[in-house]
């Protein structure tokens, strides 16, 4: 997967929806294993026209930012999100 999320929008609202898809379906993957930024996520279901799957990965993002902090916080002996 070489690109930025921007890219795969641009791919999705330009009709290469397949290409937007695959690249969704590894981001999905990789998520399972590493932080994967809801953002992208959601940009991308944006220029494929999946608004609700956008909201649902958003919806998330607090969720996913308090796993991040907590992970590098215990690093660096402090988290300020709550």
């Amino acid at each position: 997967m070489v690109g930025n999320a921007e890219t795969f929008h641009l791919a999705a609202v330009s009709g290469r929806r397949a290409e937007a898809l695959k690249v969704l379906d590894q981001l999905t993957e990789l998520s399972k294993q590493k932080y994967v930024p809801a953002e992208r996520m959601a940009l991308i279901y944006t220029g494929l026209g999946e608004k609700d799957k956008a909201i649902e990965w958003l919806a998330t993002r607090k969720h996913s930012i308090w796993l991040r902090c907590r992970a590098e916080g215990q690093r660096r002996g402090k988290c300020s999100i709550n």
